[in-house]
């Protein structure tokens, strides 16, 4: 941690110490405090799990758990935007995307990135799905695709557009698009009639790269 960094933390710190009265408050509460300025800091805030876990010699379940703690406790929780970052660092190469049993695997090493996609995923009527690995969720390519139209800009624009050119078949196409501009039924006749996993993997990249240059 910096200069600057530590003189915030030593401020929170003393504030919260003496919040409740000196030394009332409780040990957990403080750790948190400080777990939470660690985890915030430029020397730590990209460490994996696994690293923090060893910088901080505590587990790597805890460390989760921390996270999650602190960012429901001091940061104000976007679902929105989490779900957007999910969504780009899906489609924009972070990590590869990749078609197993029909479901693409996507990494959530962040519990509260977890947390926000599990909840959207109950919210429509889906649950979210684990390989051996708890960190990596497997999703229908054609969630990917409504998660991706409700959470990058402009992609409702652009999903007729790109549901054009992914497809051969023109009249497939307008029918999926319909008569209207009502994303929603779109979304459901392309649940309907999309069913190659790799065309829909198709339309998601192509939305990721035009919301990633617009």
């Amino acid at each position: 941690m910096n200069k600057e960094e530590k003189v915030d933390l030593a401020v929170a710190l003393l504030d919260k110490y003496i919040d409740l009265g000196f030394g009332s408050q409780p040990k957990s509460e403080l750790d948190l405090l400080v777990f939470h300025h660690i985890n915030k800091s430029n020397e730590f805030k990209k460490l994996s799990n696994y690293d923090l876990a060893t910088k901080l010699k505590i587990p790597e379940g805890q460390v989760k758990r921390l996270k999650l703690s602190s960012a429901l406790r001091y940061d104000t929780i976007n679902s929105k935007a989490i779900l957007g970052e999910i969504v780009f660092r899906t489609v924009e190469g972070d990590q590869t995307l990749d078609i197993r049993g029909g479901k693409i695997e996507i990494a959530l090493e962040n519990p509260l990135e977890k947390r926000e996609l599990e909840n959207y995923l109950k919210e429509n009527g889906h649950s979210a799905e684990y390989t051996l690995n708890s960190e990596i969720l497997k999703i229908e390519p054609i969630r990917l695709l409504e998660l991706m139209v409700e959470n990058i800009e402009r992609a409702q624009q652009e999903f007729a557009s790109v549901l054009t050119q992914a497809l051969e078949d023109q009249a497939l196409s307008e029918q999926i698009i319909g008569q209207d501009d009502n994303i929603k039924r779109q979304l459901k006749r392309a649940r309907q009639y999309l069913g190659d996993a790799n065309i829909i993997l198709n339309i998601c990249k192509n939305l990721g790269l035009l919301a990633v240059t617009v």
